[in-house]
């Protein structure tokens, strides 16, 4: 029998219990390719609830984002609608069956990668993997790559407890969850150094001549100093 790898996510135990149409459920096989004989199910869904107001969710994504997912085995599974709980570090998907998202198994997933406009490509690596993160698996954005340069993003969404002070009534009185950006560059032996993606830093990272040509570089391709992935681009051109 196929290993529960092949799942792609951690089902509760009682989902199966709710009823669902001939169509719904036809339609939950062929996308998940659910193996033909399940034993058991190791996971509950996620307990948390993800408010609308987006200051209010731990997720990453304002809006949930279409990928196509990539697994270890070589395998591939198109058009789920996942989004990342920044807090917990957990990759989520929302298949439209259940009341709340289920909790992908992050252990069998390689990748991901979005059908924006610009598309985006996430890696997932486990802390002995990139042991700066404190979880077991973190999920990075990959602003560029080289065989010999990687940059990568990790972002976080912590809940920030409101401060109550004489300004009643405004954002800073409620709780609100902000955004924790770190940027990583691999280095030639295998390591992740944290970089700080800014012009000032990069001045610093490329010295006086090749920052020139990098202005040069930005003004030709108009590219913007405030933009992290135009940053990670000038570095990948120039460092």
């Amino acid at each position: 029998m196929k290993q529960l790898t092949l799942l792609l996510l951690v089902i509760p135990y009682y989902a199966f219990g709710q009823k669902m149409s001939i169509s719904e459920e036809a339609n939950m096989v062929a996308k998940l390719q659910l193996i033909e004989e399940i034993e058991k199910f190791d996971s509950a869904p996620l307990e948390n609830y993800y408010p609308k107001e987006h200051n209010k969710s731990p997720l990453v994504f304002e809006n949930w984002k279409t990928v196509k997912i990539n697994l270890h085995s070589g395998e591939s599974f198109d058009s789920i609608s996942v989004n990342i709980d920044g807090q917990l570090n957990k990759l989520v998907a929302d298949f439209g069956v259940y009341d709340v998202p289920i909790e992908l198994n992050s252990e069998i997933i390689y990748s991901f990668s979005t059908y924006d406009t610009q598309p985006t490509t996430f890696l997932v690596l486990t802390n002995k993997e990139a042991p700066m993160i404190d979880t077991e698996y973190g999920f990075f954005e990959i602003l560029t790559s080289k065989p010999d340069l990687k940059i990568l993003k990790h972002t976080e969404k912590i809940l920030k407890k409101a401060e109550y002070t004489i300004t009643y009534g405004s954002e800073s009185t409620k709780d609100r969850y902000v955004y924790f950006e770190t940027y990583y560059l691999k280095t030639e032996n295998g390591e992740y150094q944290e970089i700080s993606l800014t012009k000032n830093n990069l001045r610093k990272m490329l010295g006086k001549s090749n920052f020139r040509k990098a202005q040069a570089f930005v003004n030709q391709k108009s590219l913007d100093w405030r933009n992290d992935a135009h940053l990670a681009k000038v570095i990948s051109e120039f460092y």
